[in-house]
């Protein structure tokens, strides 16, 4: 049985040398194509990107108008790289400015919302985080939030002298019994 085992070997051989050239003939032809399509992919996203970018000052818009503050700032810095990028181009540098535009609007908001005395800590938080990721100055928020809590704590000192000072029948209470 020797003698068919070579037989059935040398076949193998053959058959394995075939499927190697024709391997390396599917490789060849295929690597213009795949060449072509990574061209096309990338030219895809590049123009995903443009489109966004051109997109962008009337969604930024819109979800201000909606009161998605948060939203607006998430997908302008999506887009900051590219805007900084491209600026030299006009069409760029005036849709940067008009996206500016409206971030001052929304950093007004979030101040609002840091010196608002019913906002709550998570709310405060959100505020502060977001002025960070837009670039406003530390310090200056630090004053911020340290005006509202001063604010908040002269309220509830207030609330506790005058609690303090009368009772319901309008007798002097007791610290200890406060």
């Amino acid at each position: 049985h020797f003698d068919k085992m070579e037989h059935e070997l040398n076949l193998l051989s053959a058959n394995m040398n075939l499927i190697t050239k024709k391997s390396q003939e599917i490789a060849t032809n295929l690597s213009g194509k795949r060449d072509e399509l990574t061209k096309v992919s990338t030219t895809h996203f590049l123009l995903n990107k443009i489109q966004f970018i051109l997109e962008l000052p009337a969604k930024m818009e819109g979800l201000i108008e909606e009161g998605k503050f948060v939203e607006t700032v998430d997908d302008y810095i999506k887009a900051k790289k590219a805007l900084d990028s491209y600026s030299h181009f006009p069409s760029i540098k005036s849709i940067n400015l008009e996206c500016n535009e409206m971030l001052d609007q929304v950093k007004n908001k979030f101040y609002e919302q840091l010196l608002n005395n019913s906002s709550e800590p998570a709310e405060i938080n959100e505020s502060i985080e977001y002025l960070i990721k837009l670039n406003e100055n530390p310090t200056k928020l630090c004053d911020k939030y340290f005006e509202m809590c001063n604010q908040k704590l002269n309220s509830s000192l207030k609330t506790i002298r005058v609690q303090l000072e009368q009772d319901n029948n309008g007798n002097i209470m007791d610290i200890l019994q406060f």
